[in-house]
């Protein structure tokens, strides 16, 4: 399956769309734009610490570890940390390692 991510501007220029990924199952799906803290965030999440450990790790509040949490799981239409997770990896916005 083909989808063409791109559009034209005003002047009838391609611009670019939104990243692009297929599935296992040949379904395609837009990758969300996440921000380097939030993929590191999610990182982290995937080696199972808790808010308040990423907080202590990153040298940031709780407070602010939810708000990235939850703009993770806005952005991957995800319900729960687990689901975000298995998002990501259909997506391949990160790979599980197995020095974790």
């Amino acid at each position: 399956m083909n989808v063409n991510t791109e559009i034209e501007d005003f002047e009838g220029r391609p611009t670019p769309g939104p990243r692009s990924a297929e599935d296992g199952a040949g379904v395609v799906a837009l990758k969300p734009d996440l921000t380097p803290r939030q993929l590191e965030i999610l990182l982290l999440i995937a080696r199972g610490r808790s808010n308040k450990e990423i907080a202590a790790l990153l040298g940031i509040s709780q407070r602010t570890v939810k708000f990235h949490v939850a703009s993770l799981l806005k952005k991957l239409c995800a319900f729960s940390r687990t689901e975000a997770l298995v998002v990501a990896l259909r997506l391949r916005l990160i790979e599980l390692d197995s020095a974790s």
